[in-house]
């Protein structure tokens, strides 16, 4: 089954991209790509379905998305696989140009220049059955719980 969906999911970018129609890049744009013609990137190596492994090969939408901008600009992306924090602390210090994943937050707009998204988790509570009424985070005092940055709230 997951073999299906990742080859639907490959059939269907592959689609899109090849009836897209050309880009038309700004001079400024093409005088860009010409001055910088590797752009580094952090990913998360674990984060399904936008940048995971299978057998040991990256896969998933951040992938394919840069492999079409790369087609289509000439760009070369310069992947720095790790986990969130060390990616983040990256890019935080100017040591890697690029962040996927990254959501918007305020206080990471003097160092990001967002753009529009192109997915959106919405923000969910998963519980047991036995677990009760959840009335914010101090129901959940004394139980373990996770988010999706992995820290450990309990």
């Amino acid at each position: 089954m997951k073999k299906i969906l990742i080859t639907l999911l490959f059939l269907f970018l592959y689609s899109v991209g090849s009836i897209a129609k050309p880009l038309d890049l700004t001079k400024e744009e093409k005088r860009f790509i010409k001055d910088n013609p590797v752009v580094s990137i952090g990913m998360m190596p674990d984060f399904t379905p936008f940048s995971y492994y299978i057998e040991g090969e990256l896969v998933g939408f951040e992938h394919d998305l840069l492999t079409l901008i790369s087609q289509k600009t000439g760009l070369k992306f310069e992947r720095h696989i790790d986990k969130w924090t060390t990616i983040y602390n990256s890019f935080k210090n100017k040591e890697i140009d690029m962040i996927s994943s990254i959501s918007y937050k305020k206080y990471r707009e003097p160092f990001t220049i967002f753009t529009s998204p192109y997915y959106n988790i919405p923000i969910m509570i998963f519980v047991k059955d036995d677990f009760g009424e959840y009335n914010g985070l101090k129901s959940l005092t004394g139980k373990k719980s996770r988010c999706v940055e992995g820290r450990l709230l309990h």
